[in-house]
């Protein structure tokens, strides 16, 4: 019993030597940016978006993408964002491709583009929107299975000009 005690103390004293060294600490790290420095913003404070939905980073955080689905209709939803993924921004484009990536067991892949359409774009000559929507609920289906291993998700869309491609995981921005 006091080989147990001595033990038990001898663990919490190390922990707390660990703590004070600053190798444990109850606050999350800080997420470095793509190029090597810090963001100015905290990601965990947009996991999800201001519908809801999940997050992408587009480029060195020039846009956010936000994706939604609805396993009902299978309806899947992106909404174009801006830096801070806190506000829709029209952009010119005349789709945004989603690709599932599925793997077999015997290392095989084979590729779906799925095109999603703008909703209700401006007028003019070059049309902006900030809403791209379609309905299909193999996509749906392989979207929500993302976390499931043998799917992987690619987003790569044209966005006024500048051409943008990103992985896709249901916790997107925790990179």
């Amino acid at each position: 019993m006091a080989r147990m005690l001595q033990s038990l103390f001898f663990f919490l004293g190390l922990a707390g030597v660990l703590a004070a060294a600053g190798c444990i600490s109850s606050e999350p790290p800080k997420q470095p940016a793509a190029n090597g420095g810090e963001h100015g913003h905290d990601h965990a404070a947009h996991v999800h978006g201001p519908h809801n939905g999940h997050i992408l980073e587009l480029g060195d955080e020039e846009y956010h993408a936000e994706w939604l689905h609805d396993g009902e209709t299978g309806l899947v939803t992106m909404y174009i964002l801006d830096s801070e993924a806190k506000a829709e921004v029209p952009v010119i484009a005349d789709k945004l491709t989603i690709t599932i990536i599925t793997f077999t067991s015997d290392g095989k892949s084979t590729q779906t583009p799925y095109d999603l359409l703008p909703v209700n774009p401006t007028e003019g000559d070059m049309p902006k929107a900030s809403k791209f929507e379609l309905i299909d609920k193999r996509l749906e289906t392989d979207l929500s299975a993302l976390t499931k291993g043998a799917i992987e998700a690619k987003f790569t869309a044209t966005l006024n000009g500048k051409k943008y491609e990103t992985e896709i995981t249901h916790d997107e921005h925790h990179h």
